[in-house]
């Protein structure tokens, strides 16, 4: 059994960014990935639980990279 000392739950968010002059981005965002990047520098086993469409995984990256272990459901 996998233990966390913390374990945040919601949905991301999704923002097409269009920079003045460049090209546009898609970028996840929300509550729960800052607070889930935040904790991650405690050194702590952090987990979250959320949704993210098949197609759109790859923007998960960036709380693999931190060490956060994912749950992800389709959706």
């Amino acid at each position: 059994m996998n233990r966390y000392d913390i374990v945040f739950t919601g949905h991301l968010g999704t923002g097409t960014i269009v920079p003045f002059g460049g090209s546009s981005f898609v970028e996840r965002s929300g509550p729960v990935l800052f607070a889930a990047i935040a904790a991650s520098c405690l050194g702590k086993r952090i987990a979250m639980v959320t949704q993210a469409p098949k197609n759109e995984e790859h923007l998960l990256e960036p709380m693999k990279t931190a060490g956060i272990n994912l749950f992800v459901q389709p959706g």
